[in-house]
């Protein structure tokens, strides 16, 4: 896969909680880069995805492609999204999912292409999906003096 020669990018994260302030920035709570499920077919229940992208190109409407992808390059989510462009050739954006399924423990990438691009690979990070209990967090601990 070829890069992308138009657009760039800046951030890309996994995170529990993402929203925008009223100026445009993003509020990123719970950034992550491990996934527990408690059973083999189980469920991502719910998650976003925030990234930032550049380009040379202003105030326009991008199409790009986000993927979640397994290591057999089987995508367990695979979306088109129109990211708006602003005056500054940037763009924040935030992408909401629940419920996707797992098949498999291991890595799993998130992946921007550039559909207008023959798919050219904008950039990714990655995410490994263990078997684990959940249990509500981590044990609390008592204090002595």
């Amino acid at each position: 896969m070829k890069n992308s020669k138009s657009i760039s990018l800046e951030i890309i994260a996994l995170c529990n909680y993402a929203e925008f302030t009223m100026n445009g920035k993003f509020n990123i709570i719970g950034v992550f880069d491990q996934q527990m499920i408690n059973k083999t077919i189980g469920l991502w229940p719910h998650g976003f995805i925030v990234f930032t992208i550049k380009t040379k190109v202003k105030n326009i409407t991008k199409k790009i492609q986000l993927q979640i992808i397994n290591e057999a390059s089987k995508a367990i989510l695979d979306t088109a999204l129109s990211v708006h462009i602003g005056e500054n050739g940037k763009a924040n954006f935030i992408f909401e999912f629940a419920n996707l399924k797992i098949e498999d423990y291991g890595k799993y990438n998130i992946r921007l292409t550039d559909p207008d691009d023959e798919d050219a690979y904008i950039g990714s990070t990655e995410v490994t999906v263990f078997l684990g209990e959940i249990n509500g967090g981590p044990e609390k601990k008592s204090r002595v003096n």
